[in-house]
């Protein structure tokens, strides 16, 4: 009898320990499996490592995922500069009191600063000095007539730009270039219409349209226009925005006319730019409709058919830009129209998606341009079902996006697999 009871004892034990074994393992796995659940959260809802902002011409990529808001100033820039300066300064300030906590970029359109006409460019134009990259740019009169109205609107908004956090993309301000470097220009000075972009430290920076626009007495086509010429290309580059999320958005900035001008073109082609985010353009032509096409596109009555979209955005845009590669597929134009006092905020695609937050009034548009991690943008369909882009992230929305085949919805949203024994719906 003893020798029973030691018996079922070492067998009693040995269940023991073999139960508490299965236990232990059971559990390591659970907490594994809870582990790795949680990362994988994690990870969904934290944005990747991106690059810090670098404003120069080497070679940029494009950022995923994009969440960019913009204000487009709605303005007259057809008027003398006092009054067209009182206005400028009354739209911006409703930006800031409406969106300032909120908004990215703000745009002003071509020729904000300077009158239209190329030989009063000397009246309106400011003297810059920039590193070799042209950023870190100081700024002083020019001595013309109106240059000191010019430079205290432009130190004022660039305490606007600093207190407020944003970016103002400045369209346009007359560059008064010194050409005692360059033998071959035969002018002393060459008056650049120039795009100044302030950032939210107070740093300018400046990019010179290439297609001609400047005051000079060198003939077209001459040693001379094609020397001015490089020195505007010099200027070419991309320009890396920082979001108010951290996150890093690559534009490219155009002024009007030039934006078909194929030296332009090749040139940042040539630098290695391709996939950028967004085209940032002042205007002034009024040769494409882009509020009209923006409005069409928001109320759902957007068509192919409708006027200015297919020699003004797809011909020009979409081939031009995203066709050579400058511009990734789904990119965006942002342009404020002087002309016409119009602005426009289009993703180049077809058929387009309309922008979220969108807002237009009398004084500016605004909207945001968004996407997800893997480039699906806003409120659309990811392409890999049934994932849907709400709030830069992507969720589950088998309801909207549908399943993949030989799967079904489910009410949170995400799809299941299902048997042969039912029919499975098509989307």
């Amino acid at each position: 009898m003893p020798k029973m009871t030691l018996e079922k004892t070492k067998q009693l034990i040995s269940q023991k320990v073999g139960l508490t074994i299965i236990i232990i393992l059971a559990l390591a796995s659970g907490l594994a499996i809870l582990w790795y659940m949680n990362s994988i959260v994690i990870m969904e809802n934290t944005p990747s490592p991106l690059k810090k902002p670098v404003t120069t011409g080497d070679i940029t990529e494009s950022t995923n995922p994009l969440s960019l808001r913009l204000a487009l100033i709605r303005l007259n820039v057809q008027q003398s500069l006092d009054p067209k300066i009182t206005a400028l300064n009354q739209k911006i300030n409703t930006v800031v009191s409406d969106k300032g906590s909120v908004v990215d970029v703000l745009v002003t359109p071509e020729y904000s600063f300077t009158s239209t006409l190329q030989n009063q460019y000397p009246e309106y134009a400011l003297d810059f000095s920039c590193d070799e990259n042209f950023n870190n740019c100081t700024v002083s009169s020019a001595g013309g007539t109106y240059s000191e109205t010019v430079l205290e609107t432009v130190n004022s908004l660039t305490l606007i730009a600093s207190s407020n956090q944003f970016y103002i993309f400045l369209g346009t301000v007359i560059e008064r270039f010194d050409t005692a470097g360059n033998p071959e220009i035969t002018d002393p000075y060459v008056y650049f219409n120039d795009l100044v972009i302030i950032n939210p430290q107070g740093q300018l920076s400046l990019k010179r349209k290439t297609n001609g626009d400047w005051e000079s007495d060198c003939a077209w086509g001459s040693n001379c226009h094609y020397a001015i010429e490089q020195e505007a290309l010099s200027t070419v580059r991309s320009f890396n925005i920082i979001n108010r999320f951290s996150e890093s958005i690559t534009s490219f900035p155009i002024i009007c006319g030039e934006r078909f001008h194929q030296p332009m073109l090749d040139y940042a082609l040539n630098l290695g730019l391709a996939d950028l985010d967004i085209l940032i353009g002042p205007e002034r032509e009024g040769d494409t409709p882009y509020e009209e096409i923006t409005e069409a596109i928001q109320n759902g009555t957007w068509t192919e058919e409708m006027f200015g979209w297919d020699w003004g955005i797809e011909d020009g845009f979409i081939q031009t830009y995203i066709g050579s590669g400058l511009l990734r597929p789904n990119a965006y134009l942002a342009v404020a129209e002087g002309g016409t006092a119009t602005a426009g905020l289009i993703n180049l695609v077809t058929p387009p998606a309309p922008v979220t937050e969108y807002e237009q009034n009398s004084n500016y548009m605004f909207g945001l341009v968004q996407y997800c991690e893997d480039g699906t943008i806003e409120e659309q369909c990811a392409e890999t079902k049934p994932k849907y882009c709400q709030e830069h992230q992507l969720i589950n929305n088998c309801e909207e996006c549908g399943c993949p085949s030989g799967q079904i919805c489910r009410p949170d949203g995400s799809c299941k697999k299902t048997t042969n024994k039912y029919k499975v719906p098509t989307n």
